[in-house]
């Protein structure tokens, strides 16, 4: 059967171990078996067929069973042929026409003479029910109820009877006869694997079986037990014997069923079977082949380090010496290599493979000076800067959990990571450890370049918004190095010019006495040319508190850098450089903020004491007054629930309302504090200006710091009553007051009493647990999802199939959009205007005959182009189809769109044509001047620009010119750009271009150049997985 020794050969195949594959061997058993795995597959046939002759209990000729059974396969067949049979013997019931026992009709089979049409063959007997035993170990036997009288049906009976069973009855049944018939699902013959699956251990000169190994032993023993006891012919003998063989088939397949008492190799530990081994989580499939561990990679405990890019990893030297990439020696290289081969310190090289198969390893030449390479030669070098590895953080959760990453070798021993990528690995420095694998082809070298790098996974899907940002010390930075109060001298920003490669200098915003740059200057010397907000006011103020960010053209204007315009959120500016310039611009951009950030901190300083957590009296008066207005409060309610006039809440006891109220009051006590303190408390304290800048905290820390911690909730109520009637014994009896019921009115700087205390840990303790329990349900729930959503892609013909090529979408998300590029959160006033509104903005001024007024386009149009709209009567028919086409795209819009709320209705699309129009203005045009355009120009580019947009979705039914024949794929498409259509008529209507946008011709161009290559990029990759984490949202989890 094989064999596991090094030193002797196999019997069968003549190798020695590890060639020999191992061979299967087989035992003949003394009588069939039932097959633990598909005992409830017996069943279901056994319901189907005639127990005496093996006929189907249907008629196979009635189109009512073959219309049900046409679309249904395997399993799913099988059971609706159970189904039928079993309603057809229960209708038969209802009469008493040859009808036999338990209902079934026996009229369509006596013999054959007087079969009916139709019918199959059948022997007319009376058909017992079979089902399966009931208890705590109900064994493997089939339950057979006939005439009132229970019988017990083994292995050997059953296969009688699935003997009879013909081949066309099978395939009806959903079986392939050729591979399996009904008869295999009985056991006759049962398999033995080889050595190499069951392999003995050696130790110590001793050799120990495997478990499965002593099963197949005991099965071999009871098997040969009961050839003896039916050549003896004693009945119970053999009863004994045949119940003990088919106890150790079972649980050699499976120890883990109901069916049997799990078998035991010794007093503690239970026989792994062959079920346990393949399934779960640590069996050979998802423990041993998707989970196994492998070569060229590297685990160790993650750092920070901002001055690396944030596509970069730091490796240690021990890590880069040890893994290797294989390199082929070519004309190009070969002198680089063989430097490599030569070198005894890093970098180096480790191996040598030759094409004839042989392996140096150049550790062990003494003189490794002499080393010559030749074409062809592999040669495994030392990892080294610039490499691409890959980079991962477990719980894999979403695509962004493994990045491609940028070698840079450094000292000491841990990872170092860009502080920007720890939000998409959700991954934190108090201990994590992370997994770095090394490509060990060009292949897979190409894909990780082209698809799997950290810039390209800037903005992620699920949310179609930034998942990495400004993070921690570098937004903080940002925050106090664009304050308004911040100058700086020369020396400093010609540091910081060299931190960013640069080698020209702004103008210095003041001259004299000294130069002095702002912090807002030294900014803008980060950014790309981008305008934010993407879609400003016509005329914007400029605040003179410095609260708007205002960037125009790549200069920072006005306002601090915070947390909403840096961080990942949709709308930052990282968004608005990666749909304009590019994810290699958002990484530039992100690596000069955290060098300058970091640079301005270390020379600025910035720290937390203890002057900062102490509440002035001023404050502490303020916070005092909303205690006792608050306790009053209290009172009152419970005042009212004393005497039943407390209004009760839907579905609530008095009671209840009574807890519902205090506590509600009492939670908005805490919040109205938290904002008096951070409103009072100095412009510097550093609290305030972590908050503000968004890198840590909110307003409800400094509160619970500096003044009281507020109430305490257990699942969502007050503290309950723990002992009898109080929550803890220094209280009194039946004390619904906020002190006994949780409320903590101390700060962390004072310290807490003890019974506050106690309460604040009763809290975090269920905090703890739930997140626990959390982590639990939602992982498991996600894998459940993702297992049934795997194999979901979005094929190249813009469909959404399996791996079956079942259709799951005629367009993926029904607009044919990667989540990716898309721009969310874009107005859409166009269903809110009236008839007045539509007129004032889309509609020219015409005469009463219908033609053009004397004063059309007079202070927003050309003269010019006046002169030659009025001179052909077809451009007034034209402008009016314009007016009357966004007159039924409001009509559609207001029937398609929910229009609730104006301001949360908010357009998703793949470009966001408003922020381009901006551009446009700022880089093209001049605000003062009159449109040199003519309306018949524009309406005739954006119908253009329309028709291009359908040639960007791909399609099998295209003709030589781009455009899609095929009507059902045209409606296809034209349903996914309908609302990006509406959108675009509305925005580039020609009035809207000329009087409001004012622009001009090389204004326009420029908008339309950049509205199609947007739209082109948006399209999802194709045959691309769809997928997302469940765990993030439903908790942010913390972990080890």
């Amino acid at each position: 059967m094989g064999t596991t020794d090094f030193e002797f050969a196999c019997e069968t195949c003549h190798r020695k171990h590890p060639e020999c594959p191992g061979h299967f061997g087989y035992i003949e058993l003394a009588e069939p078996v039932f097959n633990i795995g598909v005992f409830d597959l017996v069943l279901l046939v056994l319901k189907c067929v005639c127990k005496t002759c093996g006929a189907l209990l249907l008629n196979t000729r009635e189109q009512d069973v073959h219309k049900k059974l046409q679309h249904m396969t395997g399993l799913n067949r099988l059971r609706q042929v159970a189904k039928m049979a079993e309603a057809k013997c229960r209708v038969s019931t209802s009469t008493e026409d040859d009808m036999g026992i338990d209902g079934f009709d026996s009229a369509p089979f006596n013999g054959g003479s007087g079969m009916g049409p139709g019918a199959t063959r059948g022997c007319g007997a009376s058909q017992p029910r079979v089902s399966r035993f009931y208890g705590i170990y109900p064994t493997l036997v089939i339950k057979a109820v006939h005439e009132e009288q229970d019988a017990e049906w083994h292995a050997d009976k059953v296969r009688q009877v699935l003997d009879r069973v013909s081949d066309d009855d099978a395939r009806l049944m959903g079986f392939d006869p050729q591979r399996c018939h009904p008869r295999d699902l009985v056991l006759t013959v049962l398999p033995v694997p080889p050595p190499q699956v069951r392999p003995a251990i050696s130790f110590g000169g001793l050799r120990s079986d495997d478990e499965l190994t002593h099963q197949i032993m005991s099965i071999v023993k009871r098997n040969n037990q009961l050839r003896r006891d039916k050549e003896s012919d004693v009945q119970a003998a053999i009863d004994r014997s045949r119940a003990l063989l088919q106890e150790h088939v079972a649980t050699y397949f499976n120890n883990a069923s109901t069916y049997y008492k799990p078998t035991k190799v010794n007093d503690t530990k239970k026989l792994k079977s062959l079920t346990e081994r393949l399934k779960g989580k640590y069996g050979r499939l998802r423990g041993n082949l998707m989970g196994k561990r492998v070569d060229f990679s590297a685990r160790t405990v993650i750092t920070g380090d901002p001055n690396i890019d944030v596509d970069e990893v730091g490796v240690p030297f021990s890590v880069a010496m040890t893994l290797t990439f294989p390199e082929r020696v070519n004309t190009i290289n070969k002198k680089r290599l063989t430097e490599f081969a030569r070198r005894t310190v890093y970098p180096s090289a480790n191996y040598i493979h030759h094409p004839n198969g042989t392996i140096t390893k150049l550790a062990l030449l003494r003189d490794r000076s002499k080393v010559t390479l030749n074409i062809g030669d592999v040669v495994e070098r030392h990892v080294i800067n610039g490499d691409v590895v890959l980079f991962n953080r477990q719980p894999t959760l979403h695509r962004m959990s493994m990045m491609g990453h940028r070698v840079r070798v450094l000292n000491y021993n841990t990872f170092r990571l860009n502080l920007s990528c720890t939000t998409p690995y959700n991954a934190d420095f108090d201990g994590d450890e992370m997994n770095l694998h090394v490509p060990q082809s060009l292949l897979t070298k190409a894909e990780l370049i082209e698809m799997m790098m950290v810039p390209k996974n800037f903005v992620s899907p699920n949310k179609s918004a930034p998942c990495m940002g400004i993070v921690q010390d570098s937004l903080l930075g940002s925050y106090r190095l664009t304050d308004k109060d911040t100058f700086l001298d020369k020396y400093f920003v010609q540091s910081v010019a060299l931190w960013l490669d640069l080698w020209q200098l702004p103008i210095p915003a003041i001259l004299k006495p000294r130069p002095l740059w702002t912090g807002k200057q030294v900014f803008s010397l980060i950014l790309p040319e981008v305008n934010h907000p993407a879609t400003p006011q016509d005329r914007p103020p400029f605040p003179h508190n410095d609260s708007v960010v205002m960037i125009r053209r790549g200069q920072l204007l006005c306002g601090p850098i915070t947390k909403s315009i840096v961080g990942a959120a949709p709308g930052s500016l990282i968004h608005v450089i990666f749909n304009e310039h590019g994810s290699d611009e958002v990484a530039r951009f992100i690596n000069g903020v955290q060098r300058v950030t970091t640079f301005f901190l270390l020379n600025f300083g910035f720290s937390v004491g203890v002057q900062d957590t102490v509440a002035d009296s001023d404050t502490l008066r303020q916070m005092n007054d909303v205690l006792v207005k608050t306790r009053r409060n209290v009172e009152k309610i419970g005042a009212a629930a004393n005497n039943r006039t407390l209004n009760r809440k839907a579905g609530m006891t008095l009671l209840q309302s009574f807890e519902a109220d205090v506590n509600s009051a009492l939670n908005k006590c805490r919040e109205e504090a938290a904002k008096k303190a951070l409103s009072n408390v100095r412009r510097t304290n550093s609290f305030k200006v972590m908050i503000e800048a968004g890198s840590k905290g909110t307003d409800l820390n400094i509160c619970q710091i500096a003044v009281f911690v507020g109430q305490q909730n257990v699942a969502g109520s007050r503290i309950p009553f723990g002992f009898r009637r109080r929550t803890l014994p220094h209280f009194m009896l039946d004390d619904y007051g906020e002190t006994s019921r949780g409320m903590a009115n101390r700060g962390y700087v004072e310290g807490l009493k003890p019974h506050e205390f106690f309460f604040h840990t009763m809290a975090g303790r269920e905090g703890l647990i739930d997140t626990a329990v959390k982590t639990s349900d939602t992982g498991y729930l996600q894998r459940k999802l993702i297992k049934a959503l795997e194999d979901v892609h979005a094929a190249y013909d813009g469909t959404v199939r399996n791996a079956n090529d079942e259709l799951i979408q005629f367009m993926y998300g029904e607009d044919g959009l990667d989540g990716a590029r898309i721009e969310g959160g874009q107005l859409f006033p166009l269903p809110f205007r009236d008839d007045k509104e539509m007129e004032d903005t889309y509609k020219y001024e015409y005469d009463v005959d219908g033609t053009f007024s004397g004063k059309v386009g007079g202070n927003y149009m050309d003269p010019h182009v006046r002169k030659m709209l009025r001179a052909d009567p077809q451009n007034v028919r034209k402008l009016q189809e314009e007016y009357e086409q966004l007159t039924a795209d409001r009509e559609w819009s207001r029937k398609m769109l929910d229009l609730e709320d104006r301001d949360k209705l908010k357009l998703n699309l793949p470009v966001n044509p408003g922020r381009l129009i901006q551009n446009a203005r700022s880089t093209m045009g001049k605000r003062s001047q009159v449109s040199n355009l003519s309306p018949i120009t524009i309406i005739d580019h954006v119908r253009k620009l329309q028709e291009d947009l359908m040639k960007l979705f791909p399609s099998y039914h295209r003709g030589g010119d781009g455009y899609i024949r095929n009507t059902l794929s045209r409606e296809r498409i034209e349903s996914a750009l309908t609302l990006f259509n509406v959108h675009l008529r509305q925005l580039l209507a020609s009035k809207r271009v000329l009087k409001e946008y004012k622009l001009n011709d090389r204004a326009f161009e420029y908008l339309l150049k950049k509205l199609e290559p947007s739209t082109t990029s948006h399209s999802p990759h194709r045959v691309r997985t769809l997928g997302q984490s469940l765990r993030s949202r439903v908790v942010n989890l913390p972990h080890k």
